[in-house]
């Protein structure tokens, strides 16, 4: 069970996007946001960056944010 919620998403809650949204401002689909915020991906898609940026949000903090959730949710798992 993850302990916390995932940084993903709560960056697309705090902007007020849907999955669908946020998706198509990364020019990415509503299933690639659903798997990174559910953690299936070991990284933050690099990809990511432009729309990201154009978001006003920095790749770098979230995807540093991203791994520390992510390996905190693997530890709790595995716990």
């Amino acid at each position: 069970m993850k302990t916390t919620e995932s940084p993903v998403r709560a960056a697309r809650v705090r902007l007020g996007m849907s999955r669908a949204a946020f998706g198509a401002a990364l020019e990415r689909s509503y299933g690639a946001v659903a798997a990174v915020e559910s953690g299936y991906s070991p990284a933050l898609p690099p990809t990511w960056e432009p729309g990201l940026t154009k978001l006003g949000i920095s790749y770098d903090e979230l995807a540093a944010a991203y791994g520390a959730w992510r390996g905190a949710s693997a530890s709790s798992i595995a716990g």
